[in-house]
Parts: structure tokens; C-alpha cells; sequence
């Protein structure tokens, strides 16, 4: 994990730039556990610099969240209207994003400029986030930014199956959530990057604490006896769906690779190929291991050597390092940055 200082955060709220008397909090998590009332927020970068990647997409999908939350807990929305456009959502978030932008340009603050994805000097990551003001009939909208460190070449990292699915409003993305995570984030080991939020006592894969998971399966051609490789992910409706999800399976229109949308099965593993996740800020990160620390508590399947002291089970991913289908998705995805991805993410 990158260590930033108090110079590399720039911190706006309702277009007045913040922590210029005391320090902002370095990271989005520790910013979004102090902001109020509770709203929706969302994970994005910059793309040559000043352009923010699917920026239509990320506003769709705040007015989304907006009206899902509006519906679900209304009483959060006294006096508060629910924007009813794409472009009425983006006039309550542009003066606020705007002004990150421009003391981001001023300030000098930026990422390395090898950085995947970046182009012409280094870019940044954002989270955008907004909430209703009960009775005052207005929004308050707030913007994190920090300088945005992703390695083209990062080694595969592992993951662990260590957290319950969302069954509750899957789709949004409270401001409350890395309060109501960290507990997870806390018990996952310092050599693992994710936790995997699961059902059925740890079976089905659904989500990362803060991306999406997909997982590339082998599959027999019963009339033909040919094998080809199936790419799989959690259906929407059971995840959130991401913008980045939703670039992958663009990605893999394009490609001509095959997509089930269907969560990935512990069962399964001994068919897994390659692995990744997936977010709006990171794209697309392979992943090389999968554990289970506390075992499944249903019938482990084929492979169940790999289960190990304690009851631990862990997965390797066979093609983690030569990742064939997950570098070539991962092209498309960079090469869709400066272009929408259409409504559905």
C-alpha cells in the first residue's frame, strides 16, 4: 500500500478546498469513516491528467444509487429531491470536482508517469461522494484525491474468502460502508491485498470488500471434446456492478472470450486458470492465490489437498503468472479509458 502525507490529499467539499488549516485524512477509507450524513460515493481516476475515465458512467451510476437509497430509507431524503437526470446529477457534482481538479493541477500532485494506464505525466485517483441534506433540500458533495500509484507489472496478489455477501442494496455503495468493512479489513493478513465476500458458508464467491471478482474456468465441449476458457463473475443483483465490471465485459465482447454470470465456486477451484479484480481505480489486478483461513463449512470438492494446519484451504491459480486471458483484457480496459462505457455499469 502507498503511504501518502498530508501534501499529496486534496480534499474539497462542497467546492471549498479543505485541510489547508489541519491535515485531511491521508486515505479514502479514513475520509469516508468521518463524512455525514450518509449518502453514496464513488471510486474513480483520472485519464490524460484532467479528464475523469467514464465520467458519464460514474454520474449514471451516483443518481442510481441515489434513487435506490431514496427508496429504500427516504427519511434520509426529507426535502431532498432525487436528481431525475444524468445531467442533473452532474450539476450537483461538477463545481466541487472541478475545483479538486484545478488545486490538484496547482499543487502539483500527480502519479508516476509509467503508471498503467497513466499518460502524459501521471494521474490521480478520486472518490466522489454525495449526500442528502434532510430538510435543507440540497446536497452535499465531497472529493477525495490522492496521486495514483498502479504498477503495469504487479506481481499477482492473493485474496481471502473471509467476509458474508451483501444482501442488503448490493448495488450501492453507502458512504458507511468502510466503517461497516473494517472489521474485515483488520483481520485480513498483511500478505493478501482483498477479502472476498461470500455465501453459502464460503462456496460462492460474490465480491471483493472494494472490487469486483472474476475467475477465467476451463470448459469441456461435450460434442466436439474441445477445451476453452469461460471467463465468470457474480451476476448483477448480487454484486455491485461495477464501472470497471462492466469495461471487463466489454472487454471480453471484444476479445471473443466467453462470459457466465455466475458467481465462481470454491468447488470449481481445481478448474481456475487465472483470477482477477477489478475496480474503477486499479482496473484490472490478477490474482495468484485464494484462501479460505477458516476452511468452507460445506463439502470442500475436488482438490481438497490443498486444505491445510488449522483447517485453512488455499487455492493457486495455475496461470496466474502468464495470465494470457487477463492481459489481454486488461489492454481493452486501458484502451477504453478515454471513451463511455455505456449506461449499464
Amino acid at each position: 500500500m502507498v503511504a501518502y502525507d498530508a501534501d499529496d490529499v486534496v480534499l474539497v467539499v462542497d467546492g471549498v478546498v479543505r485541510g489547508r488549516k489541519r491535515p485531511p485524512p491521508l486515505t479514502p477509507g479514513a475520509w469516508l469513516e468521518t463524512w455525514t450524513p450518509r449518502g453514496v460515493y464513488t471510486s474513480a481516476r483520472t485519464f490524460r491528467g484532467i479528464h475523469v475515465a467514464w465520467y458519464g458512467a460514474h454520474v449514471a451510476r451516483l443518481r442510481r444509487m441515489l434513487a435506490s437509497l431514496a427508496e429504500a430509507e427516504p427519511e434520509l431524503f426529507e426535502g431532498v429531491p432525487v436528481p431525475a437526470t444524468d445531467e442533473a446529477t452532474a450539476a450537483i457534482v461538477e463545481e466541487t470536482l472541478k475545483e479538486a481538479l484545478q488545486e490538484c493541477a496547482m499543487q502539483g500532485i500527480k502519479g508516476p508517469g509509467d503508471a498503467l494506464g497513466a499518460s502524459v505525466g501521471g494521474e490521480l485517483a478520486i472518490v466522489l461522494a454525495v449526500s442528502p441534506r434532510p430538510g435543507e433540500g440540497a446536497y452535499r458533495v465531497g472529493a477525495h484525491l490522492t496521486p495514483l500509484h498502479v504498477d503495469a507489472d504487479e506481481p499477482p496478489i492473493a485474496c481471502v474468502v473471509d467476509g458474508p455477501e451483501r444482501l442488503r442494496l448490493p448495488a450501492v455503495k453507502s458512504t458507511a460502508w468502510p466503517t461497516e468493512r473494517a472489521w474485515m479489513d483488520r483481520a485480513r493478513p498483511e500478505d493478501a491485498d482483498e477479502t472476498i465476500l461470500a455465501g453459502d458458508r464460503g462456496e460462492t464467491l460474490v465480491e471483493g470488500c472494494v472490487s469486483n471478482l472474476f475467475v477465467v474456468v476451463t470448459r469441456k465441449d461435450e460434442a466436439t471434446g474441445k477445451v476453452a476458457k469461460v471467463v465468470q463473475t457474480a451476476p448483477e443483483g448480487r454484486c455491485l456492478p461495477g464501472i470497471a465490471r462492466r469495461a471487463v465485459l466489454d472487454a471480453c465482447e471484444r476479445e471473443g472470450v466467453a462470459i457466465e454470470e455466475i458467481a465462481p465456486l470454491a468447488a470449481d477451484r481445481g478448474r481456475w486458470r487465472e483470477a482477477f479484480v477489478t475496480n474503477a481505480i486499479k482496473l484490472v489486478r490478477p490474482v495468484g492465490e485464494v484462501r479460505w483461513p477458516r476452511g468452507l463449512g460445506v463439502d470442500m470438492g475436488e482438490g481438497a489437498e490443498d486444505v491445510g494446519l488449522g483447517g485453512e484451504l488455499r487455492a493457486t491459480i495455475k496461470d496466474a503468472e502468464s495470465r494470457p486471458v487477463t492481459r489481454r483484457i486488461l489492454e481493452r480496459v486501458v484502451e477504453s479509458l478515454g471513451r463511455d462505457i455505456g449506461p449499464e455499469t
